[in-house]
């Protein structure tokens, strides 16, 4: 799955969610610099909802690259967000 944000925008953050099926047992969560795509996150397994937090990019482009599953994936929802505010 990819997101195009339009421009560059400054991201930290992905949020992932999976049906009550989990079938996702390996993704990464990259974005494009230039012709390359270039890993921010990686995990094994999604089950439900995941929150990701990485150190922030300035990129137009994000995917999520499952790369490897039991079956066809069952992604529900895969978005890309600015960097967490750190509490105080």
């Amino acid at each position: 799955m990819e997101v195009d944000l339009g421009q560059p925008q400054r991201v930290g953050r992905a949020v992932i969610s999976e049906l009550q099926y989990p079938r996702t047992r390996q993704f990464a969560v990259e974005y494009l610099d230039g012709q390359t795509w270039k890993p921010l996150a990686k995990g094994t397994t999604i089950d439900g909802t995941k929150v990701l937090d990485f150190p922030p990019v300035t990129a137009r482009q994000f995917r999520l690259n499952i790369l490897e599953a039991t079956e066809v994936p069952t992604i529900e929802e895969f978005g890309v967000y600015p960097p967490a505010k750190a509490r105080r």
